[in-house]
């Protein structure tokens, strides 16, 4: 049977049901083990009685009346009973039974179900927190440039550096016989546009990411700020006799540097060596630099210029 024959053999079997008297078969006429048949109260063991009349008791209503329709009754008896025969009662047992084993496994599914998305849940928060954080006004860069990530193929060759250097024509004296040179203009030197290596511009950028990485991953909770060393400190500013502001020179930095001239290592010979801005800002700080001259000086930096700047005024308001 189809799902339709069962939903029609169920209205059937409930309105039937709905008609019938209750059914109780303890209130029926039953044979006797000692004396055989009963008589019947109704016909007083004459058999035979009018065919509207009450017989052969059944839930305290005449058999004829409840399966035959006799008299004025409709027969409700027969019509349950033939509604509730053992085949179709087995079928909507059968029906009963298949919707509740499948209402059983969709259970079962659902449960499997949620416990994946559970499962599913707590491992996207796992992933979600093992993932980088990428704080604001940063970005995810390799820890070094190589040919590899193709840093070398895009950088190398895009940087260059202004250099002067001397007139090989009048050998740096702006002369060429009588007349000025041609080669450098009679400036005695030229201008050369050389490119920054590659090796430079790696070392450049491993000293940015050494500054200004940030020092771990994770969730927000756990980033840390990148280390940022303190910046070296600034020599004090003061107001020489010609108004000029400038930087206290430290007279033990200008004797050294008296000594060291009188050597041969003066501030040109140091330019040879491999001193880092930061040195050279602090240094010309101490040798009493004038705040104009310091900003004209192409290792200090743009920071460490504003810093002296906002300083010269607060010592002015000071007076």
């Amino acid at each position: 049977m189809n799902n339709s024959d069962i939903n029609e053999l169920a209205r059937q079997l409930r309105e039937a049901a709905g008609e019938v008297s209750p059914q109780n078969i303890d209130s029926a006429q039953a044979v006797s083990d000692t004396d055989g048949y009963i008589e019947c109260p109704h016909c007083s063991g004459e058999g035979a009685v009018n065919l509207e009349a009450d017989y052969c008791n059944y839930d305290e209503l005449p058999i004829g009346v409840q399966f035959y329709g006799i008299g004025t009754g409709v027969g409700a008896a027969e019509r349950y009973f033939r509604a509730a025969s053992p085949n179709n009662i087995t079928a909507i047992l059968d029906a009963l039974e298949a919707a509740q084993q499948y209402a059983k496994s969709r259970d079962e599914e659902n449960q499997g179900l949620m416990l994946t998305i559970g499962r599913l849940r707590v491992e996207r928060e796992q992933l979600e927190a093992s993932q980088p954080v990428v704080p604001e006004g940063y970005c995810l860069m390799p820890l070094s440039l190589t040919a590899e990530n193709g840093a070398k193929n895009a950088l190398n060759g895009e940087f260059h550096t202004i250099e002067h250097i001397g007139c090989v024509v009048c050998g740096g004296d702006g002369i060429d016989g009588d007349d000025e040179c041609d080669n450098c203009n009679g400036s005695g030197d030229v201008v050369v546009q050389a490119p920054v290596s590659w090796t430079t511009i790696k070392d450049i950028y491993k000293a940015a990411v050494k500054c200004c990485a940030i020092q771990s991953f994770g969730n927000s909770e756990q980033l840390k700020a990148p280390v940022v060393p303190d910046a070296m400190p600034m020599q004090p500013i003061i107001v020489d006799e010609y108004g000029t502001y400038r930087f206290k020179a430290n007279a033990i930095v200008n004797k050294l540097q008296e000594v060291a001239s009188s050597a041969g290592y003066d501030l040109h010979a140091a330019c040879r060596d491999n001193y880092s801005d930061e040195e050279w800002m602090q240094l010309a700080q101490l040798i009493g630099y004038s705040i104009t001259g310091y900003s004209e000086l192409s290792y200090v930096s743009d920071e460490s210029y504003s810093r002296a700047l906002s300083a010269a005024p607060a010592l002015q308001e000071s007076k």
